[in-house]
């Protein structure tokens, strides 16, 4: 979670075209830039979704695997609909 802090990240390796549908890698960093904030809320959510799996698979927590699968699931698909698909106007 934390490399998503980075401001600078690269969106996608140099040269990776969008696919139909989908913002290109310098329109999501367009997004991510000017609305930084929502950007970092769908990060801390990502990171305690992970921190969350990690202590249930430790623990061999079947059900808190799943819910935290999902959560991450959720979070993931939430900060791709925001960021990776163009906006409908």
């Amino acid at each position: 979670g934390s490399l998503l802090l980075n401001a600078e990240l690269p969106i996608a390796p140099a040269g990776k075209v969008a696919n139909e549908g989908e913002l290109t890698p310098d329109g999501v960093d367009v997004l991510r830039k000017q609305q930084w904030e929502l950007w970092k809320a769908q990060v801390s959510v990502f990171t305690e979704g992970a921190t969350n799996s990690l202590k249930a698979i430790d623990g061999k927590n079947f059900t808190g695997m799943t819910e935290a699968g999902d959560a991450l699931y959720n979070v993931c698909d939430s900060c791709h609909q925001l960021f990776w698909y163009p906006p409908t106007k």
